[in-house]
């Protein structure tokens, strides 16, 4: 699944629970925060770079960062849970 266009979190949280892989290419913006759950791929592509200010979860599978400029990607603390949960993440 792809979400293709910008999304503006505002003062929400986007959680993304998935097992499969979720695209999203659009920028990403807003005060919010992004979420990571389960044992699927949530991956950060296209252009336009996110500015969301809030925090950045990985508690289960994979966040890849693939957006032409790393630090486009997450410009907000990233926190990954308790290494048991093996959560992953990739920058190409």
């Amino acid at each position: 699944m792809e979400f293709a266009g910008n999304l503006n979190l505002s003062n929400r949280t986007m959680t993304v629970r998935t097992v499969g892989q979720i695209f999203v290419s659009g920028a990403i913006s807003g005060n919010g925060s992004v979420v990571k759950t389960n044992l699927g791929t949530l991956s950060f592509i296209g252009t336009g770079a996110n500015s969301y200010s809030g925090s950045t979860l990985v508690s289960e599978g994979i966040l890849a960062l693939e957006k032409p400029e790393l630090q486009s990607q997450v410009h907000s603390p990233l926190a990954t849970v308790p290494e048991e949960l093996t959560p992953t993440l990739y920058a190409f």
